[in-house]
């Protein structure tokens, strides 16, 4: 930058002895004006570099940083106002500058125009931006000098994105298997520059993925999660990709490890209700992995969660009971942690404890129909103990003759539902298999 200074100090002297006067005409103000950009547009702290650098960032490219703010590095700070006090200071700066020019021209002075005090006098600026910047950067908590000098902008965004690829890069094989040797590879570049893991954390692919939420989907060792955090990932814990889902969200979907599960949920604890796009928790989607374990469920689940309905209105227990009633254990979990969540209606009026009626002849379902029972006695009682028996009749009538439908018929009966007309007329339906020595009429 110096030298550029002294070939442009060099070309205006040039300029000004060739024009052989004094008088300030168009061309000298053009020169001048033109002279004193060149200056001001090369000081040590380019705000241009960091507002184009933004610009890119809001273009959403395929690796791009989406938390809106540059970390500073090499000397640029990281903060809007801060921008904007640089830009509006370096405006007053060449207002002076135009100032002084004019003043020397003024006063016939421009012809004894010193190279030597120029040069000078601009080591002299640069000096003091330096100075000023690296007061900045000591006054921001857990700043590195040493650190800051070690990488440019351009270096930092090359790891970041170098970090993400390596995440991406842990995909399973066809087996299922991830190379361990790839999960030493993330671990030693995170040991290698801890000092970027904030903006690498902060780096995302066209569809707000993060490194975060790759790890995620692969099935990470916990040390790699924790490890990544520590680094100064936290933050990524709690941002969204444009499905809005969170990295546990993946890792709920793509079997993690309870390890893994709990490290997610005790670094962030709200990650547990919060809802993707289609209203779903880490709770829905463990619940659609089947291959999801009850330890997993578990690790989500909390009241909040399991009362949370997703866009059909289905809270987990709904989904857990249309895919599979052999998962008991899961299932005890989602009823015991919201036993109104039995009778509760998705927008087509379906209600958990109807799919657990219409499969009472499978033996999973009747062992949960007592807990149910057990949990909401109320279930029994008003339109959905008339609603149970219309479902029990139904089964009835489609020839599933089983001891468990009989068994379920009990245990309604035994809740002592309001013996309503519409009741006492199904019940005088029931066929005499179902109603063996006419209990229910009587």
């Amino acid at each position: 930058m110096k030298e550029e200074t002294r070939r442009a100090l060099k070309m205006k002297q040039a300029g000004q002895k060739s024009n052989g006067n004094t008088d300030v005409t168009h061309d000298q103000n053009e020169d001048i004006h033109s002279f004193n950009n060149y200056i001001s547009s090369n000081i040590v702290f380019d705000a241009d570099d960091l507002i184009d650098d933004q610009d890119i960032i809001q273009e959403q490219a395929p690796m791009r940083d989406d938390a809106g703010s540059i970390q500073d590095l090499s000397f640029l700070l990281d903060t809007q106002k801060t921008i904007a006090d640089e830009i509006q200071r370096r405006q007053k700066m060449e207002r002076a500058n135009e100032a002084a020019i004019s003043k020397l021209i003024k006063e016939d002075a421009i012809e004894q125009f010193n190279m030597e005090d120029a040069t000078a006098a601009m080591e002299k600026l640069v000096q003091e931006e330096e100075a000023f910047y690296q007061s900045q950067a000591l006054n921001t908590p857990d700043t590195d000098l040493s650190k800051l000098k070690s990488f440019s902008v351009d270096d930092e965004k090359r790891r970041a994105k170098e970090l993400f690829q390596l995440c991406v890069d842990t995909e399973p094989n066809e087996a299922g298997i991830v190379d361990p040797s790839k999960w030493d590879t993330v671990r030693n570049f995170m040991l290698t520059y801890p000092e970027l893991m904030q903006r690498a954390s902060r780096v995302r692919d066209r569809m707000g993925v993060t490194a975060l939420h790759q790890v995620c989907r692969h099935q990470p060792p916990v040390n790699v999660i924790e490890l990544f955090v520590s680094c100064g990932g936290l933050d990524a814990l709690g941002t969204p990709d444009k499905l809005e889902r969170l990295p546990i969200h993946y890792a709920c979907r793509h079997n993690a490890s309870v390890e893994v599960i709990n490290a997610l949920v005790n670094l962030h604890p709200d990650c547990r209700t919060t809802q993707d796009c289609e209203g779903g928790t880490p709770l829905h989607h463990a619940i659609a992995n089947k291959a999801a374990p009850c330890g997993m469920v578990e690790g989500v689940c909390s009241e909040g969660a399991a009362s949370t309905a997703d866009r059909w209105g289905m809270v987990p227990l709904h989904h857990a009971l249309t895919r599979d009633f052999s998962k008991t254990q899961s299932i005890k979990v989602l009823m015991t942690a919201y036993p109104p969540g039995l009778a509760h209606l998705d927008l087509k009026g379906r209600a958990p404890i109807h799919w657990l009626v219409k499969c009472c002849h499978m033996d999973a379902s009747l062992e949960l129909l007592d807990l149910a029972f057990a949990l909401d006695p109320a279930l029994g009682k008003g339109d959905m103990g008339l609603h149970l028996l219309r479902l029990l009749k139904t089964c009835a009538d489609n020839n599933i003759k089983d001891a468990n439908v009989q068994a379920c018929l009990g245990m309604i009966l035994r809740l002592n539902p309001d013996a309503t007309d519409p009741f006492m007329k199904v019940i005088k339906t029931l066929p005499r298999w179902l109603d063996k020595g006419g209990v229910a009429k009587r």
